[in-house]
């Protein structure tokens, strides 16, 4: 059986749920090996609502429960590091005299075994860490080019949103919107290959993302269509 089924067959439906919510459904059918720590129905039916409406928070919470490799409770040892499919993020397990632990959630029951790897059922969801503006940037499939300006010539935006400085509201230029973008408009491929621009377009962006919100702790991010114009600049021969 695959890990999809294994992990409905240990009772952890809702979890689930949640992966073909986010499309790992399939990964965790036909590829692997992966290990899943799976919160029980009982813990998913706690969380937060705002939490289940929200694709990003769900997705990094599916991924934050889910290593890489097969991992039985005879091979996890004190104090183990597990990487997650969440860039960046680990989970510590450890072992006590009676009971097994990761991170704050104790394992119910463990060693429930497929053919491309293993679940072990927890007491309890397990909170991914707050994620900067940077780390969603990256994690944020639809504006990987509006993130590469960005990231273009060590502009210093970059670093305060990397290290969680703020909070920040960023207006971003989704992909869709870069590929519609007219002849008489600066280009991407213009605007990345220019890093005057680019660091004005920065300052810009620092003036835009100034933006206090006394509820938000990290920064959240918002798409909206934007558009650069330009006034062509007549060559000196000109007349």
């Amino acid at each position: 059986m695959s890990l999809v089924q294994v992990t409905r067959r240990a009772g952890a439906t809702k979890f689930i749920d949640l992966v073909k919510k986010v499309g790992l459904f399939d990964d965790l059918v036909s590829f692997g090996p992966y290990t899943i720590f799976a919160p029980s129905n009982k813990a998913l039916s706690s969380l937060n609502s705002s939490v289940l409406n929200d694709s990003d928070k769900v997705k990094y919470l599916v991924m934050y429960h889910v290593v890489r490799g097969s991992h039985t409770s005879h091979s996890l040892t004190d104090n183990k590091v597990l990487p997650t499919l969440l860039t960046d993020n680990d989970l510590r397990v450890k072992v006590h005299a009676r009971v097994m632990s990761v991170e704050d959630g104790v394992v119910m029951s463990g060693d429930h075994e497929a053919f491309n790897g293993y679940v072990h059922v927890l007491d309890r969801v397990l909170s991914p860490p707050e994620l900067s503006i940077a780390r969603v940037l990256s994690l944020s499939p639809k504006i990987k080019r509006f993130t590469s300006l960005i990231t273009q010539g060590g502009i210093p935006l970059w670093k305060e949103l990397s290290i969680g400085k703020g909070p920040y509201t960023l207006f971003v230029v989704p992909d869709a919107d870069i590929d519609r973008w007219a002849n008489d408009l600066f280009t991407y491929y213009r605007i990345i290959n220019d890093r005057q621009l680019l660091n004005r377009i920065a300052e810009i962006s620092r003036t835009i993302t100034a933006v206090t919100i006394e509820s938000m702790q990290k920064g959240f991010i918002r798409s909206i269509q934007l558009r650069f114009y330009f006034e062509p600049r007549k060559a000196q021969n000109d007349t």
